[in-house]
């Protein structure tokens, strides 16, 4: 390789086409892209320009924490000769070229990965900066942090993570007065990228979002005016100017459009002459749709997060097989069939890629494997939904039904997996507010949830020394469940474990986390009661009104019977999220030897008048998930008609669906999705109204909430007038912790959930254990049963690999920050690893809808990339050298608090150490 170097005259032009029209900016100034400057960034690989503006984007960001002293444009003056200086550092065979002209070449990766290290270092450094800064006292600083640095410097080579599965893509964020781009950040992969990966680095997530770069919504617009939609929609029809190249709208997924993200292209300069165009054209026919909201969804199914299985021959599947109608429902809709022998074929293709890709391996990879999924969620070609194991087909067969093709795609001949049933592990079933809300108003006792909600107290209390109780809440904790129940395989050679200081301050945050989501969103454990995935009985044995539940599974303590049992007699139905009084029915699980084959899901009946999924809040088998109880404590007294959810007409285009028409469709879509606003108003006023969810307003905002939920597909928006109805105060129960008592706002609700939230047992844990985790003991600890252990495994000579370990370390720090940083206050290393992540008193600047399911995304992708450069290479015997070195640079060498300061980096870095301790087992 050649070394690295840098063409002052190049770079300065580069770094000045930075400014990207507004892009870095701390007041509302605007600045224009030159001509000059646009030519220059263009002349630079594509990786490496992406990589530079990120970097700039850093040093801005991280700024305007700072108090600035200089003119603006000093910042880019100051990261012009830092980046001179940092390239006149470079002089070893690491990385090539930074001004590599061939774009398509992939060899620029080790320098991509030198500029990934260098911007993570720079955040890291401004984060720990506590003076006023001018441009001279920033350079000297960043210089001297160079200096100081350069010999643990390690570049994060190995930062993709090479699987089909997964993709990297930078997100360009484009606010109504600035634009700045950040990652790239690793994100499951999808049909397209996959299909296209020669150009992955062609694609960009370009996200709208709001002055303070939280997620965009309809008061966006009525704050900003007509300016920030003429944005938009300039950005989306003329496309977006980034790194000297245009960019240009693509697609958009169903959740990516209630986020504002949509995915960008930049079209390759070669003799491909791949185009927007032609990739939607290769994703399939629409001309058929003609609607325009139907048309994007449809396109969206190719951007499905999807891990790509098996190839299906023609001759495997059978398309259009007949749905089971009658009365106007579709007692089928979205469901298939699969054959045993293909069912196998699919999930031996899962568990391969799962177990090479987990740090470490969830428990439903490495069980039996025997054990196949009774119905797995997919896409293939034009056709979603679920198929489910009929173990009456022979060979190697799928069936495809017509309720599942949406439209045709003759290109896509692989089976894509979204989801699956797990073969051995049934996901329990959870209260919240609305079941409450319903529950309460069908009859069931207060005392019942009051109950409930005390035992669930109980439990979290024993967690700490129960290691039975730990384990089967392990499903709870992300990462650290996963580690949780492989140390509790090897219990009797690590007596005594659960000691261990790192993982009782663990167990802390968990039991801080889950009593507030107790008390912010009523979310309690139904003992004997489970949430799965529906589907059809093929054999038509059930009878109107039955349903059959297998359930396998370790079970809470809570729940009685045998870990794998058949349900019989009365249970409790409903689907998620109930707001009609009339989505939780009952219904009759019977035991039925020929479907003995189907485990964790629920089997409805193709008979009677009306289906029952669509009974429950309007739901299909498409990927539906019911949840599905036997506590007879919490059977209602009766239950109500279910509404219709009838389909509504859509709004027919005359003419062919264009790219335009899309484009209309989305900004609409974003100035009217009102379904959160909806579900709160609905929420207030059955709490207040008489009758309840039950009043004549509760049932109308329950019908607009229908509607606004299909509002993405439809194209038809909930209209909210003066005569909907609404609330002067909310009850207490609705308080968000980080929102102080204002009585004003707020009243005492009379409901069992204002007795559930004021609750002195609950509030009183809660005390407890925030104290418990702001305060941590700084007792010694004599001993740690884990750091025996690994004494005794580990090879002797494990020291020699401290000095990597030490390098790893340090990098793993820095990215594990690149994750933390986007909320105020930042996230700790602990939300990350036990996945109980606390948003309510933080500010996030991530544009996912659901940020903290991206963190612990975002955390695992970093897991297994580090533990790819920790095995790169090595044998078994060096793997477990440094497994034992990793855990001594994060637990034994560890500095305490006082001397790491609040930086928002204080105590990372101890989940370093278990990161290959498995290995060691």
């Amino acid at each position: 390789m050649q070394n690295l170097m840098f063409d002052a005259w190049e770079i300065e032009r580069a770094m000045r086409g930075l400014q990207l029209g507004g892009s870095h900016r701390m007041g509302r100034q605007r600045h224009e892209l030159s001509t000059e400057a646009s030519s220059a960034l263009a002349r630079l690989n594509l990786r490496i320009a992406m990589q530079l503006m990120a970097l700039h984007s850093e040093m801005h960001s991280g700024l305007r924490k700072k108090v600035w002293t200089d003119d603006e444009e000093r910042i880019d003056d100051v990261f012009i000769e830092f980046v001179g200086f940092v390239g006149g550092k470079i002089k070893d065979t690491r990385t090539v070229s930074l001004l590599r002209r061939d774009r398509q070449d992939n060899s620029d990766t080790d320098t991509a990965a030198i500029l990934l290290q260098v911007r993570g270092e720079v955040k890291i450094h401004l984060l720990r900066s506590s003076k006023k800064l001018n441009a001279s006292t920033l350079i000297a600083s960043l210089k001297d942090f160079w200096t100081r640095s350069a010999s643990a410097f390690y570049p994060a080579k190995n930062w993709r993570i090479e699987s089909p599965q997964y993709c990297s893509l930078f997100t360009l964020r484009i606010s109504p007065s600035s634009m700045s781009l950040e990652g790239p950040f690793m994100d499951m992969s999808n049909r397209i990228i996959r299909e296209y990966a020669r150009y992955e680095h062609h694609f960009v997530n370009v996200a709208f979002v709001a002055e303070n770069g939280s997620q965009i919504g309809p008061w966006v617009f009525k704050n900003e005016g007509a300016d920030f939609e003429y944005k938009m929609k300039d950005s989306l029809t003329n496309g977006a100017q980034l790194a000297g190249r245009k960019f240009k709208f693509l697609a958009f997924s169903n959740s990516s459009l209630k986020e504002g993200r949509f995915l960008f292209f930049h079209e390759p300069e070669d003799d491909t002459s791949i185009t927007v165009e032609s990739i939607r054209t290769w994703m399939g026919d629409f001309s058929a749709i003609r609607t325009p909201a139907r048309y994007a969804a449809r396109m969206g199914q190719a951007l499905t997060a999807t891990t790509p299985t098996v190839d299906i021959d023609d001759s495997q599947v059978k398309m259009h097989h007949p749905d089971v109608k009658r009365n106007g429902y579709t007692f089928s809709d979205g469901v298939g069939t699969v054959s045993k022998d293909l069912a196998r074929v699919i999930w031996d293709s899962l568990r391969v890629g799962r177990r090479a890709l987990s740090a470490l391996p969830p428990p439903d990879v490495d069980e039996n494997e025997s054990n196949v999924p009774s119905a797995f969620q997919i896409r293939f070609g034009g056709a979603k939904g679920m198929v489910s194991v009929d173990a009456r087909l022979r060979g190697k067969q799928m069936c495809v039904r017509d309720s599942m093709t949406k439209f045709n795609s003759p290109n896509c001949k692989v089976l894509e997996v979204a989801d699956y049933a797990s073969p051995t592990m049934a996901r329990p079933a959870h209260l919240n507010r609305q079941v409450i809300l319903i529950l309460e108003n069908l009859g069931v006792p207060n005392s019942v949830f009051l109950r409930l909600q005390r035992d669930s107290i109980k439990d979290l209390s024993l967690m700490r020394t129960d290691v039975g109780k730990l384990v089967s809440m392990a499903g709870k904790m992300s990462h650290f469940g996963n580690f949780v129940r492989l140390i509790s395989k090897n219990d009797d050679d690590i007596h005594g474990w659960i000691s261990n200081e790192f993982i009782q301050h663990c167990l802390d945050h968990v039991r801080n986390f889950l009593l507030k989501e107790i008390k912010y969103r009523a979310r309690i454990k139904i003992p004997n009661g489970w949430t799965l995935f529906g589907i059809l009985d093929e054999t038509g044995i059930l009878k109107e009104g039955q349903v059959f539940v297998n359930v396998v599974g370790v079970l809470d303590s809570k729940d009685s019977g045998p870990p794998q049992r058949i349900l019989k007699g009365q249970v409790v139905v409903y689907r998620n999220p109930c707001v009609h009084p009339g989505d939780i029915q009952f219904a009759t699980a019977v035991d039925v030897p020929q479907l003995h084959h189907l485990r964790n899901v629920i089997v409805f009946s193709q008979h009677g008048n009306r289906d029952l999924p669509s009974q429950l809040a309007g739901g299909d088998l498409d990927g539906d998930q019911f949840s599905v109880f036997e506590n007879r404590s919490l059977f209602p007294t009766a239950v109500c008609i279910p509404a219709a959810y009838t389909a509504r007409p859509e709004k027919i285009h005359p003419h062919a669906v264009t790219i335009n028409d899309v484009i209309a469709f989305i900004i609409y879509f974003l100035k009217n999705n009102n379904l959160g606003v909806l579900s709160k108003r609905h929420m207030a006023v059955a709490d207040s109204a008489p009758g309840g969810p039950r009043n004549p307003g509760c049932i109308h905002l329950a019908e607009l909430c229908s509607i606004a939920v299909d509002f993405a597909k439809s194209g038809i928006p909930a209209v909210v007038t003066s005569e909907t109805p609404s609330f002067k105060q909310k009850p207490d129960f609705m308080r968000p912790a980080n929102e102080s008592s204002n009585y004003n706002r707020y009243y005492n609700s009379d409901k069992v959930m204002g007795h559930m939230f004021r609750d002195p047992e609950l509030n009183s844990a809660i005390h407890n254990a925030e104290f418990s985790v702001a305060q941590p003991s700084n007792r010694i600890q004599r001993r740690d049963p884990l750091w025996d252990f690994i004494l005794e495994s580990a090879p002797e000579d494990w020291k020699d690999s401290i000095p990597l370990a030490r390098e790893l370390h340090a990098s793993y720090i820095w990215q594990v920050y690149e994750i933390t940083s986007y909320c105020d206050p930042v996230l700790s290393e602990m939300d990350l690893w036990t996945g109980c992540i606390d948003m309510s008193h933080r500010a996030y600047y991530r544009t996912h809808f659901n940020f903290d399911a991206w963190a612990k995304d975002q955390y695992g992708a970093l897991m297994m990339r580090m533990q790819k450069q920790m095995m790169r290479d090595a044998d078994d015997e060096s793997v477990r050298k440094l497994a034992a070195a990793c855990y001594h640079v994060a637990m034994q060498e560890k500095k305490p608090a006082s001397e790491t300061g609040d930086d928002g980096l204080a105590g990372t870095g101890g989940v370093f150490g278990f990161i290959l301790f498995h290995h060691l087992l």
